[in-house]
C-alpha cells in the first residue's frame, strides 16, 4: 500500500489530487512537501507515513527551500518524535546529522559513490561546502583516495563533521572551519569537488588555483534545460585550457532546471 492508497479515505478527493506522495528519507527522519493547501491535514499525512513505513519515527515537512549562507533547509515536525537530530548510513559511512544545523541532501548518495569510483590511489582531494562530511567521508570509506580536505564555512556543521571522522574511525579526512573565500593552502590537488550548486560558479576562479595540472573538478550547479549547453562556455570563462569529461544530470530542483555536475580536466 502506497500512501495516496493509505489515505484515499481519509482525505477528500480534491486534496488527494494534490498531495505529493513521494518523500526523502534520513535515517529515521521522513521529510515531505505539503502544499499549502493541506496544512489543515497535515498531521493526518504524517501519521499516515509513519503507519506505513515502521522505520520512520519523525516526519517533518519543508517550511520553504534552502536559505542562508548555510544553506539550510527550515524543516517543521508533524508527527512523531519532536526532534531533527538522526543517525543515517550510505555506503558503509555512518553519520550523525542535525538537521536543523547543517545542509544535507540524500539525493546527492549517487554522486558521491561515482566520483568515489573515479578518485586513483593515493589522489589528495579537496571539497569545497563540506557539510557534515558526506562526500569526504564516502570518499575515505569506498576510495583508495589518499587525503580529503573538507572546507565548510558553518561551525555546527564543522562539528558534526568532525564527530562524523571520529565515527567513522578515518585518519585521513580532515576538515577546514572557515569561508572558502579565506582558505590557504599550500600544497595542490588532484581533484577538487564543489557541491555548492547555487554559488559554484562564483567561486570557481579559486577552486582553481588549488587544482595541479591534469587535475579534475566536479563543477555543480542548477542549470535550466535550456542552458546545458552553455555550462562548458561559463567554466571556459575561468578555465580556458580544460578538457570536458562526464556531464551528469543530478536531480531536479524544478520542472527543467536540473542539479548538474560537469566534471572537467584542468589542462594548464
Amino acid at each position: 500500500m502506497d500512501l495516496r492508497e493509505l489515505l484515499s479515505k481519509r482525505l477528500k478527493k480534491e486534496e488527494l489530487d494534490l498531495l505529493r506522495a513521494s518523500y526523502d528519507m534520513v535515517g529515521d527522519i521522513a521529510i515531505i512537501e505539503i502544499p499549502f493547501e493541506l496544512e489543515k491535514v497535515e498531521k493526518v499525512i504524517g501519521e499516515a507515513v509513519l503507519e506505513l513505513n515502521n522505520h520512520i519515527k519523525v516526519v517533518a515537512k519543508k517550511l520553504g527551500s534552502h536559505e542562508g549562507g548555510y544553506r539550510l533547509q527550515p524543516l517543521k515536525v508533524i508527527a512523531g518524535e519532536e526532534r531533527l537530530v538522526t543517525e543515517y548510513k550510505e555506503s558503509g559511512v555512518r553519520f550523525n546529522l542535525d538537521l536543523n544545523e547543517t545542509y544535507f541532501s540524500i539525493r546527492l548518495s549517487n554522486e558521491r559513490l561515482r566520483i568515489s569510483k573515479l578518485i586513483k590511489p593515493g589522489e589528495k582531494v579537496l571539497v569545497v561546502g563540506a557539510g557534515a562530511g558526506p562526500f569526504p567521508l564516502v570518499f575515505a570509506k569506498n576510495s583508495e583516495v589518499g587525503e580529503v580536505v573538507g572546507v565548510e564555512i558553518n561551525p555546527k556543521a564543522c562539528e558534526q563533521f568532525s564527530e562524523n571522522i571520529k565515527l567513522n574511525k578515518v585518519s585521513n579526512v580532515s576538515v577546514v572551519c572557515a569561508d572558502f573565500k579565506d582558505f590557504k593552502s599550500d600544497e595542490k590537488f588532484d581533484r577538487v569537488v564543489m557541491p555548492l550548486p547555487e554559488n559554484s560558479f562564483d567561486f570557481l576562479e579559486k577552486v582553481l588555483g588549488f587544482v595541479k595540472t591534469g587535475g579534475i573538478v566536479h563543477f555543480y550547479g542548477f542549470y535550466h534545460e535550456d542552458e546545458f549547453s552553455k555550462v562548458g562556455d561559463f567554466i571556459s570563462e575561468k578555465c580556458r585550457a580544460a578538457e570536458f569529461l562526464d556531464f551528469v544530470k543530478c536531480g531536479q530542483k524544478k520542472p527543467r532546471i536540473w542539479r548538474i555536475c560537469q566534471d572537467f580536466g584542468v589542462l594548464g
